[in-house]
């Protein structure tokens, strides 16, 4: 914001627990292009989209807003049918795990298991774990989901619940001090398990492993000849 001295740089947040992001997005980018415009075009188009009734999965409405020079706008915005696979990086999951590590954690989470990710970076540990989320779709994930775990917060992953949790790097040190049972650490820099059951390689059948892993190096390879990110 414009002023004089020390300014706070401001922040439109939508909180929902609802993962409709492009339908957000869309809202986020108009607040920007009414934000340029002027500050008091925001809290009437921010009015309007709260006092709109949300959608229904799959179908649109309609906003209608006013905007000086432009008259009347109608804005549609378009819930998705299932949400659950919108922006998921699968290519950012798949360059930092094999595909055999891959499907060990796969079958894990299918078993409903206490596994934690570690990553250098919050972008590696948000879509790697919003990823692996996704890739037990079209089942959902019932338990404590932490894409980044606050070092503060770290005493969570002692609870005997299943959860997924993402951890920075730099927190390991502490991670290793605490009274872990019968979990999974997960090393996404390094494509490899810091801690694991010793079992993860016989959840699934030897057979399915196998077609899985077929049907994944094929589309690594796609997305090789395409100029894509393959798995390593």
């Amino acid at each position: 914001p414009s002023g004089k001295g020390k300014r706070l740089p401001e922040v439109y947040c939508i909180v929902s627990h609802l993962g409709c992001f492009h339908l957000f997005s869309k809202v986020l980018d108009e607040v920007e292009r009414r934000r340029a415009l002027s500050p008091a075009l925001v809290q009437p188009f921010m009015r309007a989209i709260m006092e709109a009734p949300f959608p229904a999965p799959g179908r649109p409405i309609t906003i209608k807003t006013f905007l000086p020079g432009s008259g009347t706008e109608v804005m549609e915005l378009c819930r998705p049918s299932d949400s659950r696979l919108e922006h998921v990086d699968f290519e950012c999951l798949f360059s930092c795990l094999s595909l055999r590590l891959l499907l060990r954690v796969f079958g894990s989470l299918l078993l409903e298991r206490r596994v934690i990710f570690t990553a250098d970076k919050l972008s590696t540990l948000s879509q790697c774990c919003h990823a692996v989320v996704a890739l037990l779709y079209p089942f959902t994930w019932q338990h404590t989901y932490i894409p980044v775990l606050p070092p503060a917060m770290l005493d969570i992953v002692c609870t005997p619940t299943p959860f997924i949790v993402g951890l920075l790097s730099s927190s390991l040190p502490q991670l290793t001090e605490l009274p872990l049972e019968e979990v999974l650490v997960v090393d996404l820099r390094n494509s490899r398990f810091l801690r694991q059951l010793d079992d993860e390689d016989s959840i699934l059948p030897s057979k399915l492993q196998s077609a899985l892993e077929t049907v994944l190096e094929r589309r690594r390879e796609l997305a090789s000849e395409r100029g894509g990110h393959s798995p390593n």
